[in-house]
């Protein structure tokens, strides 16, 4: 069973257009790791139970590894509604959740939060996870 689009679509285009803020987690300003954790929590529709940590803007973290150790997931080889994408542009992290077989949202640091092509981004070095705590299996 995967997420339906209408549900992922419910929770992630009223955040399209905020802008950017580097560890802001409202409508007037987001950064992807609060995106991310907003959107995980709107679709289990459960309370910010878990929190991950603030990472300072250029800190040296794994951000997949934190990701995982935050939210257990299965890595996936591919595109499924719902799962998260992390993608490594140079040295940085950034995180996305896909909305469909074509589209990710994110948080773009210049024009806030946006749906991507997919395809604009497998150049980067990427990998997809699908959290656990969606308690549904992402393949049948």
């Amino acid at each position: 069973m995967l997420i339906n689009l209408a549900i992922i679509k419910k929770f992630t285009d009223p955040w399209i257009g905020t802008k950017f803020k580097q560890n802001g987690n409202s409508k007037r300003g987001i950064d992807c790791k609060n995106l991310i954790n907003n959107l995980i929590h709107e679709l289990i529709e459960k309370p910010n139970e878990i929190v991950v940590p603030i990472i300072a803007h250029g800190q040296e973290v794994n951000a997949i590894d934190l990701f995982l150790q935050y939210y257990p997931s299965t890595e996936m080889k591919v595109y499924i509604n719902g799962a998260i994408i992390i993608h490594k542009i140079g040295s940085h992290y950034t995180l996305g959740m896909i909305v469909d077989n074509k589209t990710f949202i994110h948080v773009d640091e210049s024009i806030g939060v946006c749906y991507r092509n997919l395809a604009d981004y497998k150049r980067f070095e990427y990998k997809i996870f699908y959290p656990n705590i969606y308690n549904i299996n992402p393949i049948k």
